[in-house]
């Protein structure tokens, strides 16, 4: 093939230091949305979609076949958070978290991750997101498994996402404090 070409989707999902809230604004959300579109366009990559809640955002895109998902977050989030400390409705003090979360998105599914990321706001009003991690989590265990596992006590330590379509859960353990009981 004389020519190279890829076509890589990514769900990208990353928090504000802290989880402070700064998106309750939802002006400077809605122009952080449109700046985080921005620096993904000026990397070559294609903004599919963005969407978020009061402290994190969620981003559909497709890299170029000559950018690394940590390149492309590196410099969307470094970006974004100088426009960030100097806009109208920012906050001098704004700041993302050191990390992301980042998932491969087969083409196939990008239009489903796509609803998912831009209903984010009807997403988070239905339940919090200790609720979202038990329900979440006993039920995808349980279907997957046909066991029960109790994860109250463990349930602090999880950092958990979901993404819709078949069953795609990534649980990032932590040190445990007390072990996980199976039942």
């Amino acid at each position: 093939m004389p020519q190279s070409h890829a076509q890589v989707w990514i769900h990208v999902v990353f928090s504000t230091k802290n989880r402070i809230p700064y998106f309750q604004n939802k002006t400077f959300r809605t122009e952080m949305f449109r700046m985080l579109s921005y620096h993904v366009k000026e990397l070559k990559c294609v903004s599919a979609s963005i969407g978020g809640y009061d402290d994190h955002i969620h981003l559909l895109a497709r890299l170029t076949r000559t950018i690394t998902i940590a390149q492309l977050v590196e410099k969307v989030k470094t970006e974004t958070s100088k426009w960030a400390k100097r806009a109208k409705d920012g906050n001098p003090a704004f700041t993302w978290q050191a990390g992301y979360g980042a998932f491969s998105v087969s083409h196939s599914l990008c239009n489903t991750v796509d609803e998912y990321i831009r209903h984010q706001a009807r997403h988070h009003i239905r339940m919090s997101i200790d609720d979202f991690a038990k329900n979440t989590v006993l039920k995808s265990m349980n279907a997957m498994f046909g066991i029960n596992i109790l994860l109250e006590n463990a349930l602090q330590t999880l950092n958990i996402i979901q993404m819709p379509g078949p069953l795609v859960l990534t649980i990032k353990w932590h040190i445990l404090s007390q072990p996980v009981g199976l039942g």
